[in-house]
């Protein structure tokens, strides 16, 4: 993104003067320059630099961390590496939603701001607060535009974001983003709206019929498009159908789910753009954001210190699988120390870029999302999801496991399957789930999406004992 800056000053254009917090968000972005090039050595001694003003925090103002660090071994004044840092318990998100109240802080510096609460949409079946500082806001306003230097090219244009309205919106302009109509805003917000003259913005609500969405993202010219990646599949599919095409789109981003590599080349072909994919949790804010030059996820170093652990708690090297475990580095009201929120990742190889951050090659997909098998056994969902890519009709699916015994596969199909063309789906998923089960393929004329706006590929109704 190479457009000016926006001055704040009337009557001077040439050097634009920023205000105070632009200023500030456009200096750490210099910072950011210089620092994703260090290495990745140089990168850890800064994050333990940093951990070590959190640890010391916690213990102060904060009995129940203070507990849990020296029940952990961690002594005030024990030197801080990787070892003694993984002596910290992970924090599961069940202990997160049971001790919640616990670990908010008596006191944070006066300089980190007010306090306020986020909450997560409860994806997992555990919906979660965090209490964070004005201090974690003003960083993650400072990852978002790091994202759009990364990938955005023109700050004038029009962005359509087909999603849950944006908290704090006043009621009558909140009815407008959930009408067929939607809503248009005169420039993004905030952030960028202080740092840029920028475009419009569009919202509308992913609750609303595909059709008035597409319809909506024409008519507003829009030149980005934002939305899950299970709406851009429907999108995807209605614009196939109708032959039509929004015919000035630049890149398309998306985020809070899974977004399959099979997806994303189908849209960049159809749409015949770059799609930019986002790794964040409303607990954490950004985790990692892709590469605009390999592809890979660059994780956030200098914002939240990132663990991929395997089964035993051991890190996981480049090419494998493993829990995603989260500490955000300045989030002082509400320390999460190695907070493992729910997903699995596979670590990545350095980046051909040249940048120190460490790399996430995909993200693989929520703990829970294995299919338990009669005997016992576990097989990851994303493995049987990726089945229907022989079936470009296949616009939406939900697998959900009823029992040990019994599956429901939720398709969404247009065209419709008809007799004949049915019984190659159904061998296919057959063979799919290795037998054992009985399977129950019904059809949805579109399967119904979580109260957030997403919508989870796999859904089990076991009992959280037997999923483990």
């Amino acid at each position: 993104m190479a457009q000016p800056t926006l001055s704040q000053i009337e009557g001077v254009d040439f050097p634009p003067v920023l205000g105070a917090r632009a200023a500030t968000l456009m200096a750490l972005q210099q910072q950011f320059d210089e620092t994703q090039w260090w290495p990745a050595e140089r990168l850890r001694d800064a994050q333990f630099t940093q951990l070590r003003l959190l640890l010391a925090h916690a213990r102060a103002h904060n009995p129940f961390l203070a507990e849990r660090l020296a029940a952990a071994g961690l002594a005030h004044d024990a030197p801080l590496d990787e070892a003694a840092w993984c002596k910290i318990p992970v924090l599961s998100r069940a202990e997160l939603r049971q001790h919640g109240d616990r670990l908010v802080c008596t006191e944070i510096p006066a300089s980190h701001g007010k306090t306020s609460v986020a909450r997560s949409s409860g994806s997992t079946g555990i919906p979660i607060r965090v209490t964070k500082s004005a201090l974690a806001q003003l960083i993650w306003e400072a990852s978002l535009i790091r994202e759009e230097l990364w990938h955005r090219d023109d700050p004038t244009g029009t962005i359509a974001r087909l999603h849950p309205p944006p908290s704090g919106l006043p009621d009558a302009l909140k009815a407008q983003v959930d009408s067929p109509a939607g809503a248009v805003a005169p420039d993004w917000g905030p952030p960028c709206n202080i740092i840029w003259k920028t475009g419009r913005i569009g919202l509308m609500t992913v609750k609303q019929d595909i059709a008035a969405q597409a319809a909506f993202v024409e008519r507003i010219g829009a030149t980005y498009l934002y939305t899950f990646p299970s709406n851009l599949q429907l999108l995807k599919a209605h614009y196939q159908s109708t032959g039509r095409h929004p015919p000035r789109l630049r890149s398309i981003w998306t985020g809070s789910e899974i977004l399959s590599p099979d997806l994303r080349r189908d849209c960049e072909a159809f749409f015949g753009c770059p799609v930019v994919d986002t790794y964040s949790t409303a607990e954490t804010g950004y985790i990692a954001l892709q590469c605009p030059e390999s592809g890979l996820f660059h994780i956030q170093s200098e914002t939240v210190k990132v663990e991929i652990l395997d089964p035993s708690g051991t890190p996981c090297l480049p090419g494998q699988t493993g829990r995603v475990v989260v500490t955000p580095l300045h989030n002082f009201a509400m320390p999460l120390l190695r907070y493992e929120i729910g997903d699995e990742a596979e670590v990545g190889p350095p980046c051909t870029c040249g940048r120190g951050l460490p790399t996430l090659s995909r993200v693989v997909g929520r703990t829970t999302d294995y299919l338990v098998h009669p005997d016992g056994r576990r097989t990851r969902s994303s493995q049987l999801t990726g089945e229907f890519t022989g079936f470009p009709n296949v616009v939406q699916y939900q697998i959900i496991q009823r029992s040990l015994e019994r599956i429901e596969v939720m398709i969404v199909a247009d065209p419709p399957f008809t007799p004949e063309t049915r019984q190659p789906l159904q061998s296919t998923i057959e063979r799919a789930f290795d037998h054992g089960f009985t399977i129950d393929v019904t059809f949805h004329p579109r399967i119904p999406i979580e109260p957030g706006g997403k919508l989870r590929p796999f859904k089990t109704d076991l009992p959280e004992g037997i999923r483990a």
